[in-house]
C-alpha cells in the first residue's frame, strides 16, 4: 500500500476536485473514508494480506491545506510487512501465519500550492509526519516517527491533466528493524469524460527502506460525482516488483462542505 501516498494526488485531481488556491478568507473541509485491500507473497513462499481502513479530515484555507488520517489495520501473514497504508516495509519473515490488528500510524500532513493560473499548473509543497500510533510489538508499525517531504506538479490540459512528484522520506531509526531513508517518485495522469466521471493511471516507484526489493506499482482509477458535496474514487492496482503487493483495490468516499455557508466538492 505504498502507493497510497502518490495516489492521494491523483485522486485529488480527479473528476473535477482539483481546484486552484480558495480566496483568502474562504475554508474548505472533507470528510472521507473507506478501505485499502492489497494481497502479494513479497518474495517469501506465503502470501500477505493487508486490509487499511483510513477515516481523513482536510481543511483548506487560501493556499494551505493540512490533513490528519487515523487508520485501522489489519495485516494477516508471516511477517515480512510491517505496518501499511505508505508506511510498510519488508522484513525477514516469521516462519508461521498470523493476523494482527489495531490502530495503524496516525499520519499528519500540511501543503502549500503555488498556483501558475496563466499556465494552469499548480505546484504542492508538502510536509508530511507518520506518528508512531500503531502497535510495533504486533508488526502494524515500526515504533519510530517518519518524516516526509515533497513536491507534486499538476498540469491541466483542457479536459484532461498530467501530474508527477517526487519525495524523500526521513525514516525514524528503530532498535528493532534496520531501515533507510528514502526518495520516491510518481506520475501520471486523467481525463474528465464528464462533469460527473473521470478515470486516471498513474506510476508509483520508491527505494526500499527495510529488506526487500523497490515497491513498483501501476494504479488506475476512477471517480464520480454523486452530489455537490459527495464523490466517490475506486482504483486497482497491479505491483511490478517483490516490493510491492501482487494486486490491490481501494475505495473511498468523500464528502467537502464550507463552515461559513459556500460549499464545493472535492
Amino acid at each position: 500500500m505504498k502507493y497510497l501516498l502518490s495516489l492521494g494526488v491523483a485522486l485529488s485531481s480527479l473528476c473535477g476536485s482539483f481546484s486552484p488556491s480558495l480566496a483568502a478568507d474562504d475554508i474548505e473541509i472533507k470528510l472521507s473514508t473507506g478501505f485499502d485491500y492489497s494481497k502479494g507473497d513479497y518474495g517469501d513462499v506465503d502470501d500477505t494480506e493487508i486490509w487499511y481502513f483510513p477515516a481523513t479530515a482536510k481543511a483548506s484555507m487560501g493556499d494551505w491545506s493540512a490533513k490528519l488520517t487515523v487508520p485501522y489495520l489489519r495485516i494477516k501473514g508471516p511477517g515480512v510487512v510491517v505496518g501499511g497504508g505508505g508506511g510498510g516495509v519488508q522484513q525477514t519473515s516469521r516462519t508461521i501465519v498470523t493476523t494482527e490488528s489495531g490502530l495503524g500510524d496516525v499520519v499528519g500532513s500540511l501543503t502549500y500550492t503555488i498556483d501558475f493560473e496563466p499556465y494552469e499548473t499548480y505546484v504542492d509543497l508538502t510536509g508530511k509526519v507518520k506518528f508512531p500510533t500503531a502497535d510495533e510489538d504486533e508488526g502494524l508499525g515500526t515504533g519510530e516517527t517518519d518524516y516526509t517531504a515533497s513536491v507534486d506538479v499538476t498540469k491541466m490540459i483542457g479536459d484532461a491533466y498530467v501530474f508527477g512528484g517526487v519525495g524523500h522520506k526521513f525514516v525514524g531509526e528503530s532498535q528493532r528493524f534496520e531501515l533507510d531513508d528514502i526518495w520516491m517518485a510518481n506520475f501520471g495522469g486523467g481525463y474528465q469524460i464528464t462533469p460527473k466521471t473521470g478515470i486516471g493511471a498513474s506510476y508509483d516507484f520508491r527505494q526500499a527502506s527495510g529488506s526487500g526489493e523497490n515497491p513498483s506499482e501501476a494504479t488506475a482509477f476512477v471517480s464520480y460525482k454523486l452530489t455537490d458535496h459527495v464523490n466517490v474514487q475506486a482504483y486497482g492496482v497491479v505491483g511490478f516488483s517483490d516490493g510491492s503487493p501482487d494486486s490491490g483495490v481501494g475505495l473511498q468516499i468523500g464528502y467537502t462542505f464550507s463552515p461559513r455557508g459556500s460549499s464545493s466538492a472535492e
